[in-house]
């Protein structure tokens, strides 16, 4: 809790680095040498513990702990292990104009990464900021930064805006360099 305000509000502490992590927060999860597995218990375990010596509220903990068990299940389906992931497609950022209160598109990935401890994240921006080039370049450019190969996945995404009946979509690329698809217009067909 913030002492100096009275106001209950709870400040996240900063997450340290970890060497055993390659330098890396020790929120990120590291391989364990299997793609379809990682080893989250310890980063997990880590963050439980920052949070209980900074006197977090108990929500908070709950919270962690219920991440930490979402990642340590495992199921098998027709022969192959499973296992859940966390992740979001509709955050926006400054890009669109209905973002500016959700923050920067770097606040974005380091929520995606820190604050909520996503596996996955990607840019819900609409058009990728109206279809301007620019900003498609840039988010594409931030996904690419952003990206922890085996612990977090950047996701090329955004929300493609389109008229009434036809709706909003959430447009996703399985990789960098496509160009943003044409805003439908006159509904549908």
């Amino acid at each position: 809790m913030d002492a100096g305000s009275g106001a209950g509000i709870y400040t996240l502490p900063a997450v340290p680095s970890s060497s055993a992590a390659g330098g890396r927060p020790a929120c990120v999860a590291q391989a364990t040498g299997s793609a379809d597995a990682l080893d989250t218990l310890d980063a997990d375990e880590s963050i439980r513990r920052l949070h209980a010596a900074n006197n977090a509220p108990p929500e908070i903990l709950t919270d962690l702990e219920q991440v930490a068990a979402m990642r340590s299940y495992r199921a098998e389906v027709g022969g192959k292990p499973l296992r859940i992931v966390r992740g979001e497609f509709h955050r926006h950022t400054e890009i669109s104009s209905d973002g500016a209160g959700d923050g920067t598109i770097f606040d974005m990935w380091r929520y995606g990464l820190d604050m909520a401890a996503l596996d996955w994240i990607g840019s819900g921006d609409h058009d990728n900021g109206g279809g301007r080039e620019f900003s498609w370049w840039f988010t594409q450019k931030t996904t690419s930064i952003f990206n922890v190969p085996s612990a977090f996945t950047s996701m090329f995404t955004y929300e493609r805006s389109c008229n009434y009946p036809d709706g909003h979509r959430n447009a996703v690329f399985a990789k960098r360099g496509i160009r943003p698809l044409a805003r439908l217009r006159g509904g549908a067909s």
